[in-house]
């Protein structure tokens, strides 16, 4: 699936600066989770084919690769996620196997939750 990821160029979301952790909103869906430690990868590879992953963001952040050069975290799925030297802003209960758990921070944008709840309903 090709995406259009000038399509939402002009639209920055607001996003909030904490991470998720335990105390967090969750979004639980019952499905076995049968990738494990290897959800957010999973869930990742899916989500990256739907526009939301490449909606704008503020504010932004960078990350760095191996060689010291930037990453520049400026979309919602590079904040979720994370790139190299940034850590994504999501937590997955990668234990948990009788369903998926994502804890998300509170303030989320709303695009975020529809992106996650479709990626998962993908996972074969």
């Amino acid at each position: 699936m090709k995406v259009n990821k000038n399509a939402f160029k002009d639209k920055a979301l607001r996003v909030p600066v904490v991470w998720a952790n335990r105390t967090c909103p969750a979004l639980v869906i019952e499905k076995p989770n049968r990738w494990g430690f290897e959800l957010k990868n999973a869930i990742r590879q899916i989500a990256k084919h739907f526009p939301e992953y490449h909606l704008p963001i503020e504010p932004t952040w960078t990350g760095r690769n191996d060689a010291g050069e930037e990453i520049l975290v400026n979309t919602l799925g590079r904040w979720a996620f994370g790139v190299p030297g940034f850590r994504g802003r999501l937590m997955f209960e990668g234990g948990e196997l009788r369903r998926i758990v994502v804890y998300y921070p509170p303030e989320s944008p709303p695009e975020l939750i529809s992106m996650l709840e479709k990626a998962i309903r993908l996972l074969p």
